[in-house]
């Protein structure tokens, strides 16, 4: 058993959060922040990098698969 842990995500973090449906991938994630966001550069590695960490975390786990 895992010590319980606050993870207080920041605004961005939210938002990247709030597209993991289970059905997007993290590719698709990037892809429409990016487009919500065209003026950030390097947005895609933020993505991958944030939502990595939330794995590490225990925060997120990989789909299993098509629904």
């Amino acid at each position: 058993v895992l010590p319980e842990r606050l993870v207080k995500p920041s605004p961005s973090g939210r938002e990247i959060l709030a597209l993991c449906d289970g059905e997007r991938s993290a590719v698709a994630i990037a892809g429409e922040l990016r487009r919500r966001h065209p003026e950030v550069e390097g947005l895609t590695g933020d993505v991958h990098e944030f939502l990595a960490s939330m794995r590490r975390l225990g925060v997120l786990a990989p789909a299993t698969g098509p629904r």
